[in-house]
């Protein structure tokens, strides 16, 4: 196992990679070193700042922010590059921090890269469970526990996880294709076969790799659906209530339609950012249905080396997002910022 991956190459080090290649590397430290102080921040804001009559909700936004933390540094220690061979051939390699060397370890490659997809869905059907969470406390009124909202998330992962296992199944390299041997994607990201690199999946003419997209986006597709019918009818049930209270009603409880708003409003905004995962899946598999020649589309390799971009940045932007939606966590941020410049300047004196 060794960290900063290709640096005792003769040709490419490290720090001199191609264009994409060094895109997705500086990426990939800036979510890590942005992403993880903000969800911490936003941790911190949940856990100490959060009103009471709000904290029921509280269990909801933590979920994302383990998930983001979870993602960044999984990102950052493997950083996963997907690629079609000059033969067709579908392949993915490690390109973090962390190389895994070494033939009989090409299983740990494989995990690592679905550790990351198994994420990146855990993101998207988080959400689903969340707004059914919240229809049936707002909407229907029911008292639902941790435990069992729980339960509901855990329901909700087996669905990515059922892809995840075929993917495993598809993807782990056979002995005989165990090795990066393409040069074309070589040079687009500057690595030097001459290091041996672990494919961490390979796949060529699977029929149940394809079957695997289909039944992807069809469950990405109900879970949409899900979200946004309930978005609707959660707002459409606030509006009402907003219009009910009476002009005597306490401020207590018009706070509380206002906080729900920003939360609702917060999570279909976050829900809303990985879309771009599910357009592109739609859009290989528009590809397989309609037969395109791709022969001679080099963007389309670009595209595919640079799709693990759109997959982790949700997860720097999904702090930043609740802060500025959700109105007393910015006050008590810009509260406390105020105050450390304040003492910083005192302390400067």
């Amino acid at each position: 196992m060794n960290f900063f991956p290709y640096k005792n190459s003769e040709k490419t080090s490290w720090f001199v990679m191609s264009t994409v290649g060094f895109i997705e590397y500086l990426l990939a430290w800036l979510g890590f070193a942005f992403g993880i102080p903000l969800n911490v921040i936003l941790i911190r804001l949940i856990v100490r700042h959060t009103p009471k009559p709000m904290r029921i909700y509280s269990k909801i936004l933590l979920q994302t922010c383990v998930t983001d933390i979870l993602l960044l540094l999984i990102t950052l220690l493997f950083n996963p590059n997907n690629f079609v061979t000059e033969k067709g051939e579908t392949a993915v390699i490690l390109y973090g921090l962390v190389t895994i060397k070494g033939m009989e370890n090409r299983i740990w490659n494989l995990l690592a890269f679905i550790c990351f997809v198994f994420l990146v869905y855990v993101s998207m059907f988080g959400y689903v469970s969340q707004f059914i969470f919240r229809y049936f406390v707002l909407v229907r009124g029911k008292n639902i526990s941790t435990p069992k909202y729980f339960l509901l998330f855990f329901l909700m992962l087996l669905f990515p996880f059922a892809y995840c296992v075929n993917l495993f199944i598809c993807y782990f390299p056979p002995a005989k294709h165990a090795l990066m041997d393409d040069k074309s994607v070589a040079e687009i990201l500057g690595i030097n076969l001459d290091e041996q690199i672990l494919l961490a999946g390979y796949s060529f003419n699977n029929i149940h790799l394809t079957i695997g997209f289909y039944y992807i986006i069809t469950v990405c597709s109900f879970a949409y659906l899900i979200i946004f019918c309930l978005a609707f009818f959660i707002k459409k049930f606030m509006g009402i209530k907003s219009k009910s209270i009476s002009l005597s009603a306490s401020e207590i409880n018009k706070k509380m339609i206002e906080m729900n708003n920003q939360v609702s409003r917060n999570l279909l905004i976050q829900a809303s950012m990985p879309l771009f995962i599910y357009l592109s899946v739609i859009f290989l598999i528009a590809l397989l249905i309609f037969k395109i020649d791709t022969q001679g589309w080099k963007w389309l390799q670009y595209y595919n080396l640079l799709s693990s971009i759109p997959m982790f940045l949700p997860s720097v932007l999904n702090p930043i997002v609740s802060i500025w939606v959700i109105n007393f966590y910015r006050r008590v941020l810009i509260s406390d910022v105020k105050r450390l410049a304040k003492f910083l300047n005192i302390f400067h004196w």
